[in-house]
C-alpha cells in the first residue's frame, strides 16, 4: 500500500518501527482496537489524546489529519 493512502495512525506507527502489539500497549489498548482504527474507525477521548502522546505529537494535529484521510477515502468510493 503506497504511503499516502495509509491511516496516518498506521503511517505513524510504521515510521517508529511499532508493531500494532507496541502501539496497544502504549495506548492501553487491545491490538484489535488499533486494527480498528486502521482501517478507518475514529478514536475517540482517551484513546485519542493517548495516541497523539504516543506519537509525540499535537491532539488536533492528530484529529486533523485523521479526518483529511477519512474524507480522502470518502471522495474515493464516491
Amino acid at each position: 500500500m503506497e504511503e499516502a493512502t495509509l491511516h496516518p495512525i498506521e503511517r505513524s506507527r510504521r515510521a517508529r518501527g511499532w508493531s500494532r502489539a507496541e502501539l496497544a500497549s502504549r495506548v492501553g489498548v487491545r491490538v484489535n482496537t488499533v486494527r480498528d482504527w486502521e482501517r478507518g474507525a475514529m478514536p475517540r477521548g482517551k484513546n485519542l489524546r493517548a495516541l497523539a502522546r504516543a506519537f509525540g505529537i499535537d491532539l488536533l494535529q492528530l484529529a486533523d489529519e485523521i479526518l483529511a484521510w477519512r474524507q480522502a477515502q470518502s471522495r474515493c468510493r464516491s
